[in-house]
């Protein structure tokens, strides 16, 4: 602390030269004598002030900066006076060896800069000194910035100075200090800095910088890769993200896969569709199992954006894809939305047929498939793929597996290789309207052009007449397809097999009288009106058309709902039977199809049937049940059906085919279980009881308040169950379904439980024609850890067994319980006749 004042004698010295003047003024008479004593007053108070006043400066203190840091002089420096004012907003700081400007000064050599402050009272001033003292930061550490790892394309321009930059903790720009050495890869001139781009390859960099005897070295690489349509290896698994092609192109998201589905049934498409995916080691797994009988082939739909394209010209996209079975795919035209105003411009697909769209048939196992585009500069591509049901013959549950996408340029392409799709081999019927050979059939080009005008059919021990086969007599036909262009041939060779085929359906060409065959029924309710407002059926034309109000009471139940149906004799048990019809409707609906035999469903659970305006042909595959009785019952519901049809509208059937197709295919007797729990399967989503069409396969309904976790993996079965809100054991429910068995009897269902708390879980009757409990409805009892049971079905011959698990709360059990929270390993399940 400084204090500081002025010297005495200085006032003493004034107060006798006021008392002179005094003395003299009062000589010269006493009219000045109050003058005189007023300023002699004013004078000995003024000095009594500054006698008394000092100002003491804190924070003076010697205080050391490195050089070039800015501090401020005012910082911390205070000046308080004894008469308890403070004069620290009254401070003003000089420096004679260097420059403050705004309070800051600063020094960019080692320096000692004096400060002088300064307080001024009554123009007298107070005064402290301060030193800063500036001194050379030392380098102790260098940073080289700027050297990650860096991707380019063949041929880009690429300085491996370029962005590059080391710095000291000096604060000392250090770059041209930089040095840098090849390690591996390709050269660099020396001169330019500039590295040889003009091949794929990984060039590893050294860069090295070093001042005095401080150093610091970095190693970068820098991948070369030839530049592609398609970038994306398939190894990453957040590139493939559950959106549609809307949010694509808003999203302008590139080089990502996206995978549309059915989310609810309010589409009027079916159940809801749950399709597992996958990107893995190269591939994109989808698993198509969940589409429950989704006949849209739009309830799934991958997509790959490209990148904006800068060269126009054709450009194909090609993939491989494995199929466990035959179906067919369709590649579908670029959007339904419009791109430009999303801020997308997608190119113009090539080869469409008239609905703007390309049908490839997959063999089961490995096929390629290449897709030509028109492309203008600037535009993207859109691969838009639809892996929903196309018709019957396409396998309902399969894992499609896609690998090796990639984009090229192909209009100069030269021809090498014809590829002909479409023929496969096939049994047909005995008909007098022959068979066109030429229908869906094409000839591709390696270069992406159609010579489908070379395609030649031919055969041996066949009658052709242009492109229609003769097949009104029974035989094994060898037909040849082939094309020739210019040097570049390619054939096939399938053979159509023709059969005499039993229609199990009696007039179903509607040429009879309803009521002969047909039959029709609108129950009535217990005041004697029928449920439906409105059921008039009628053959017309050789159609079926039924002209219907539902009304606000009916459903698609048996008990309350109009249907169409025929009693069928002939079917054998544990035989395969396709049924296949043609029907639309004035207002687009669904109705419910069933067969039935003594009260039970004869297939695989019921069919949705989902009818527009226009005709479409339905077919389906099922698998006879317990026919212990002398008939079977073909039913066609037209109640609600989940969607309830608005106004009189008019259902139009025709042409009903239903043939055998399979003989009796039973399960395995040694492993009657089947491999349902096997590595890879999933479970299949069922929105009602009535379970699908799939054997050796886990089902599971679930409240949609829970959210069960579910696992299959080293052939066991896990559940973890909570959050149950409801009183209802039927509110999660697990199915297993078996090939139908055989022979009849009584068969021993024995299984291990590994759960994490003592509960029950209960066995239920089935409703899709296959073996119960022998008692009925059953509650077992479950312990905490692992422990074997046991369970008896009935079985008739050819009668599946289907294990319906409940899994919620009993009706008379507090839904909190505790006790179903918790975890179900299921495993070792074996079925042996007892």
């Amino acid at each position: 602390m400084l204090k500081t004042k002025p010297m005495k004698f200085i006032y003493l010295f004034i107060a006798l030269f006021s008392l002179l003047l005094v003395g003299c003024e009062f000589e010269t008479g006493s009219s000045d004598v109050s003058s005189v004593s007023s300023e002699q007053s004013s004078s000995e108070s003024s000095s009594s002030v500054l006698e008394e006043l000092e100002i003491d400066f804190s924070g003076l203190e010697e205080s050391k900066h490195y050089v070039n840091d800015i501090v401020d002089v005012l910082d911390g420096v205070t000046a308080m006076g004894n008469d308890s004012n403070d004069y620290t907003s009254q401070i003003v700081a000089t420096s004679e060896n260097c420059t403050i400007t705004n309070n800051k000064i600063t020094s960019d050599v080692p320096k000692t800069c004096v400060v002088e402050y300064v307080v001024k009272v009554a123009d007298e001033d107070f005064k402290g000194t301060k030193n800063f003292v500036f001194e050379e930061k030392v380098l102790t550490k260098l940073t080289i910035s700027g050297a990650d790892k860096v991707k380019l394309y063949v041929g880009e321009v690429f300085n491996v100075l370029t962005g590059v930059s080391a710095s000291g903790d000096d604060d000392k720009d250090y770059t041209d200090h930089i040095t840098y050495e090849v390690l591996e890869g390709a050269s660099v001139d020396s001169t330019t800095h500039l590295l040889d781009t003009s091949l794929e390859g990984e060039t590893t960099i050294k860069y090295l910088v070093k001042v005095g005897e401080v150093t610091s070295s970095v190693t970068r690489v820098v991948e070369v890769v030839e530049k592609k349509i398609v970038n994306n290896d398939l190894t990453d698994p957040s590139t493939i993200v559950p959106e549609g092609e809307k949010e694509i192109l808003a999203n302008k998201a590139v080089d990502y896969f996206y995978l549309w589905r059915v989310l609810d049934a309010g589409w009027g498409c079916g159940p809801v569709v749950e399709v597992p995916y996958e990107i893995h080691d190269g591939q994109l797994d989808i698993n198509v199992s969940n589409l429950n009988g989704n006949t849209n082939n739009w309830s799934v739909q991958l997509f790959y954006l490209t990148d904006a394209i800068e060269e126009e010209g054709t450009y194909a996209l090609e993939f491989d894809i494995i199929t466990e079975k035959a179906r067919k795919i369709t590649i579908d035209r670029r959007t339904n939305w419009e791109p430009v105003t999303l801020g997308v411009q997608t190119a113009t697909m090539l080869d469409m047929n008239a609905d703007e769209q390309i049908i490839v048939s997959l063999e089961e196992g490995l096929n390629h498939v290449k897709v030509r585009f028109s492309v203008d500069a600037g535009e993207h591509i859109m691969l838009k793929v639809l892996l929903g049901l196309h018709e019957s013959e396409d396998a309902s549950q399969q894992l499609l597996t896609f690998k090796n996408f990639v984009g090229t340029k192909v209009e100069d392409e030269p021809l090498t290789s014809l590829t002909i799709n479409g023929p496969v081999n096939k049994t047909l019927p005995v008909s007098d309207n022959g068979f066109d050979l030429l229908s869906g059939v094409t000839v591709l080009g390696n270069d992406m052009k159609d010579y489908t005008s070379a395609l030649v059919v031919s055969s041996e021990n066949g009658t052709i007449v242009d492109g229609v086969l003769d097949i009104s007599a029974e035989g094994d036909y060898k037909v040849v397809y082939s094309a020739t262009v210019g040097e570049v041939t390619e054939s096939i060779e399938i053979t159509i097999s023709v059969i005499v085929i039993t229609n199990f359906i009696k007039d179903g060409t509607m040429d009879g009288t309803l009521g002969e065959h047909w039959k029709f029924n609108n129950p009535l309710k217990e005041d004697e009106t029928p449920w439906m407002e409105k059921f008039e059926p009628t053959i017309e034309e050789g159609e079926l058309r039924v002209n219907i109000i539902v009304g606000p009471d009916a459903s698609w139940g048996d008990n309350n709902s109009g249907s169409i149906y025929q009693d069928i004799t002939g079917l054998e048990a544990g035989a395969t039977y396709k049924l296949s019809f043609r029907a639309k409707s004035t207002l687009n609906r669904s109705l419910i199809m069933r067969f039935r035999n003594n009260g039970q469903y004869v297939m695989s659970g019921e069919e949705r049937v989902n009818l527009t305006q226009e005709f479409n042909l339905f077919e389906y595959e099922f698998i006879a049940r317990n026919l212990n009785g002398e008939y079977s019952t073909l039913a066609f519901y037209m109640g609600e059906a989940w969607g309830r049809p608005d106004g009189e509208h008019v259902v139009t059937m025709d042409d009903f085919v239903l043939v055998k197709v399979k003989d009796p295919n039973y399960a395995n007797p040694d492993n009657i279980f089947g491999d349902g729990l096997a590595d890879g399967k999933d479970f299949i989503k069922v929105d009602h009881t009535y379970v699908g069409r799939v054997h050796d396969w886990a089902y599971f309904l679930a409240n949609e308040a829970l959210s069960p976790s579910r696992t299959i993996a080293d052939n066991m079965l896990t559940v973890i169950t909570e959050g149950f809100t409801n009183e209802a054991d039927w509110s999660y429910i697990l199915f297993y379904l078996t090939m139908p068995i055989e022979e009849a009897g009584t068969y021993v269902v024995s299984y291990k439980v590994n759960s994490t708390t003592n509960r029950r879980i209960v066995f239920d009757n089935s409703n899709a024609g296959a073996a119960s409990p022998v008692t009925g409805r059953t509650d077992v009892d479950i312990f905490e850890g692992e422990h074997t049971y046991e369970i008896e079905y009935n079985v008739s011959s050819a009668q599946p067994i289907m294990l319906k698990i409940l899994l919620g709360p009993k009706r008379d059990e507090k839904a909190e319980n505790e006790n179903y929270n918790g975890t179900l390993i299921f495993s070792d399940i074996v079925i042996t006749k007892k």
